[in-house]
C-alpha cells in the first residue's frame, strides 16, 4: 500500500492535533510548599502504618 500525499497530510494533521492536546495537559512543575511537604510526609507515615484503603476494596 503506497502512501499518497493526501493520506500523509491527514496523518500529520492528526498528529498535530494529538500533540496540541498533550501539550495542553502538561503542567509546569513548581516547588512544593511547606504544607504540601508536610502532607506528603504524613501520607508516607500512614501508608507505612497500614492506614490506607486498598483499591480492590473500593471496586
Amino acid at each position: 500500500m503506497s502512501a499518497t500525499r493526501e493520506s500523509i497530510y491527514r496523518e500529520v494533521k492528526l498528529l498535530r492535533t494529538e500533540i496540541k492536546d498533550i501539550m495542553s495537559l502538561l503542567v509546569p512543575e513548581v516547588e512544593p510548599e511547606d504544607d504540601e511537604l508536610n502532607a506528603i510526609g504524613e501520607g508516607k507515615k500512614e501508608f507505612k502504618a497500614g492506614k490506607y484503603t486498598d483499591w480492590n476494596t473500593l471496586k
